[in-house]
């Protein structure tokens, strides 16, 4: 493994397209025009630093456990040094929130907040059972960013998407939490359940915003497809080959979420914006690991 492909797979390059995604649903879902396109840009960029930074930083405090379950990893492979990987992780995160004092006081908040929830859910609470509804938080807080332009930020609206998204990725994570080896077949089902039940909530967005129609319902059926056939795989082995595939597909389909909210707000036109962000996704997907 070259240096470069190291870095990129410490950082989980297929996965930093989904953070972005994150930000700018939130962004246009809120109606944002794009005579604000620097803000955009800062918003993005900020979504990036944190997920590479908090990745980046998972890694650091795995470092034992992935020497012996991953050890191909580029920490305990040695590709990257554990100390290099914490300073360049810690420093993406501070990026990240200059990125957010320049946007506002509201995206600085919220960027602090998603910061802290970042370096708790990797240094202290990622064996605990708060874990998975921490990482959802996160990737909330993530949607929420991309909101932040607008005021007030907590419409009804934008807390049902930011909630549905908390579910989908709460249920995403409680999934993957043993995905290196066999899993618990209980566990598989009804975490994905909670997957499945985010996406169906989706449709409420039928009556909440006015875009919504069958080509919006369709989008929502292909995602929930997508959970329900690679759920199955792995519940029906529980086999850690099985599992890893679901949740690279899980993790994809984040962008095709994202492309749900900004459908059902905003159009087909803005929500195919998101959802070519899934092209990038896959191709760097195909040669680095999602998980």
């Amino acid at each position: 493994m070259t240096r470069v492909r190291s870095w990129m797979q410490l950082f989980r390059l297929p996965n930093l397209f989904t953070a972005a995604a994150d930000s700018l649903a939130g962004f246009l879902f809120v109606g944002v025009g794009f005579e604000r396109v620097g803000v955009l840009g800062l918003l993005v960029g900020a979504s990036v630093l944190f997920y590479a930074g908090g990745v980046g930083l998972n890694d650091v405090f795995d470092a034992g456990r992935d020497a012996r379950e991953r050890p191909n990893r580029p920490i305990p492979s040695g590709a990257v040094s554990r100390v290099a990987a914490l300073v360049v992780s810690l420093l993406m995160l501070v990026a990240g929130l200059v990125m957010c004092a320049q946007v506002g006081m509201t995206t600085l908040r919220i960027g602090a907040i998603l910061v802290a929830a970042i370096v708790c859910y990797d240094g202290v609470f990622k064996s605990m059972f708060v874990a998975p509804g921490l990482m959802g938080a996160c990737r909330a807080l993530n949607l929420l960013l991309g909101m932040s332009v607008v005021l007030p930020v907590a419409t009804a609206g934008n807390v049902f998407v930011v909630v549905v998204m908390w579910l989908y990725v709460t249920g995403l994570t409680a999934f993957a939490r043993n995905e290196a080896v066999e899993s618990s077949r209980w566990k598989l089902v009804w975490s994905s359940r909670v997957m499945m039940f985010a996406v169906v909530s989706l449709v409420a967005l039928w009556t909440l915003l006015e875009q919504a129609d069958w080509v919006f319902l369709l989008l929502v059926g292909v995602l929930l497809g997508q959970v329900r056939v690679m759920a199955r795989r792995a519940v029906a082995t529980c086999h850690p080959q099985d599992v890893q595939a679901a949740v690279k597909t899980f993790v994809l389909m984040i962008v095709v979420f994202d492309a749900c909210l900004v459908f059902a707000a905003r159009g087909p036109l803005l929500a195919a914006m998101v959802l070519a962000l899934l092209v990038p996704t896959v191709v760097a997907g195909k040669r680095l690991a999602v998980t």
